[in-house]
């Protein structure tokens, strides 16, 4: 048994939940840098 196997029954006798990730977060795009933003800052 893996040592995170062992953890999981070991801490989390009832099982672990899974979540997708956009149920947990909104996830978008982040901001385009261009040379004219990184040159004002």
């Amino acid at each position: 048994m893996s040592r995170l196997a062992e953890l999981i029954q070991e801490l989390c006798s009832n099982g672990v939940r899974i979540y997708r990730i956009d149920e947990l977060c909104d996830i978008s795009r982040g901001r385009v840098i261009s040379k004219d933003y990184k040159g004002s800052v």
